[in-house]
């Protein structure tokens, strides 16, 4: 399974969430997600969601998406 690592701006925070190739969340909506407030979070952020997302046996390959104006 291909796992894409998205990084989008909701209200006043930034979601990083890990969803399948096709866009439908893994497991649980928002098992894999995490909410920042500051963008130096996101970056660790990262990072937390491929190391729950690296746990799943059947993820073969990871790539994050960033949708904003944040460097990573």
């Amino acid at each position: 399974m291909q796992v894409i690592i998205e990084i989008t701006e909701v209200a006043d925070m930034l979601k990083i969430s890990a969803v399948q190739k096709n866009g439908a969340p893994i497991g649980m909506p928002d098992e894999y997600c995490q909410y920042v407030y500051h963008p130096q979070q996101v970056a660790r952020a990262v990072k937390w969601v491929r190391d729950d997302v690296t746990r799943n046996e059947y993820v073969l390959d990871i790539r994050v998406n960033n949708k904003t104006a944040i460097e990573l």
